[in-house]
């Protein structure tokens, strides 16, 4: 609807040598401007500019917001309409000169340790030890890290000047593990691993879930309750691992139950038979749903029981934030709403898999091919979880049901409806139907097999 003042904007920008940034936030803020306005932009007179920035104001945009509505009216005002701009007419909100809320060293280094991602973990070190931002951190190159000086070399900064800026002796072996691990890049330091070039520092998130997370978080009742809850974030921390190799134990227990009479020779009999094609199969189903339900409970029951007594109950009420690796997480919740929410996502999560194993098997008459099923949809998930653009669709896959304590720490966001909502409520409903829509066809599949 309004290329061409987009198009005009960056090139009055481009003339000026302005900023790829500083042009997407003017055209963003004019866009928005001449949304709320609703005239044609040639019909644009200052008082609009005033009524649009005193409404922002007066909605409780802060100073800083309402200055960068400000630059941006102004400079499609002057630079693109040639109107006459007046600053005692519009002028900038002052802003208030606060002292900023500085971490200590402890709250950093919890921040980094609690960190899993080492290339993320490299990034804030290197911001916090350094003093640099986050548009100068992502444009680091290999060689602007000095050992000799111990220095780092930032490259046009805000307001175009180069300058150093120290590198410390821990933050230097943090780099050099990264960059050892990482790939060692050459070029960028900190590359992206979808496009191989700067990382995006855009904002990620929508209006809509902005809005999402913010009435979250409002939602907590703070100041936590907190107390020794050992037990629960251990059990938390390792139940993903013991579920995995769970599902993967089982792949071989049931994934021969419907391929067994083909690899035997002995279809003939068992189809041939009077209960062969009807209670027959239901036996198998019976079965494979047994073994699932008996091992996997069994097992977890048994792990439960163990760390629980040997680390202690207390801490069952303590929200999930209290924790180092929940402390970002939206979700309203206590470690024991988190135990049973991983429970049961594991349960569920282990259904659907070795449902559609036994279907494989079922299908092919093969053994084999069925066993293979629960590794890759356990493991190939994990080639592609560094590619960004793929972070949506793999958080809808079955794996993460079995990683339910680890999920709830995600922003994995989609909208449904017009509402916004987390991945996890997403994948309960939806394998809980798939899994129900998985057991008729099984029966159907297996009944209708070919006597060779």
């Amino acid at each position: 609807m309004y290329k061409d003042i987009f198009e005009s904007i960056r090139n009055e920008a481009e003339k000026r040598n302005l900023r790829e940034r500083t042009i997407q936030l003017y055209c963003s803020d004019v866009s928005y401007f001449l949304r709320w306005i609703g005239k044609n932009v040639f019909d644009l007179t200052l008082e609009d500019a005033e009524s649009f920035l005193t409404a922002k104001r007066l909605e409780g945009r802060s100073p800083e917001t309402h200055n960068h509505y400000r630059s941006a009216i102004k400079f499609l005002y002057k630079k693109v309409l040639k109107i006459l701009w007046d600053d005692d007419t519009v002028p900038a909100m002052k802003r208030e000169r606060n002292l900023p809320a500085v971490l200590s060293r402890d709250e950093i280094n919890a921040i980094i340790d609690a960190t899993p991602n080492l290339k993320h973990k490299a990034i804030i070190a290197t911001m916090y030890s350094s003093g640099l931002r986050v548009s100068e951190v992502v444009h680091l190159h290999y060689d602007d890290i000095s050992r000799t000086n111990m220095t780092i070399h930032v490259r046009e900064t805000k307001g175009r000047i180069d300058r150093y800026t120290i590198l410390s002796q821990k933050n230097l072996d943090l780099l050099t593990e990264y960059w050892y691990k990482c790939g060692r890049p050459k070029d960028i330091l900190f590359p992206s691993s979808w496009s191989g070039g700067y990382l995006d520092i855009k904002d990620n998130f929508s209006k809509d879930e902005k809005e999402f997370l913010i009435a979250q978080y409002n939602e907590l009742e703070t100041p936590f309750y907190y107390e020794y809850s050992d037990g629960w974030k251990a059990l938390l921390e390792y139940a993903p691992s013991i579920m995995m190799l769970l599902v993967l134990i089982l792949g071989f227990l049931v994934s021969s139950i419907f391929s067994n009479e083909f690899q035997l020779k002995a279809d003939s009999i068992f189809f041939s038979a009077k209960l062969g094609r009807n209670k027959a199969i239901n036996a198998k189903m019976r079965a494979g749903f047994l073994i699932i339900t008996a091992v996997y409970w069994g097992t977890m029951l048994i792990y439960s029981a163990v760390v629980l007594g040997s680390l202690g109950t207390d801490g069952a009420n303590c929200m999930i934030q209290t924790g180092l690796g929940g402390w970002k997480s939206f979700y309203n919740i206590t470690c024991l709403q988190d135990y049973f929410l991983t429970m049961a996502g594991g349960y569920l999560g282990s259904l659907f898999i070795l449902t559609l194993s036994m279907l494989v098997s079922a299908k092919t008459h093969s053994t084999t091919l069925a066993v293979t099923v629960p590794f890759i949809l356990l493991f190939i998930p994990s080639f592609f979880s560094g590619i960004s653009v793929l972070s949506k669709g793999l958080g809808l896959l079955p794996d993460q049901l079995l990683q339910v304590s680890q999920a709830v720490n995600l922003f994995n966001l989609y909208k449904i409806g017009g509402k916004v909502v987390g991945a996890i409520p997403i994948i309960m409903i939806l394998y809980f139907i798939l899994y129900c829509i998985l057991l008729p066809m099984l029966y159907s599949v297996y009944q209708k097999a070919e006597i060779k």
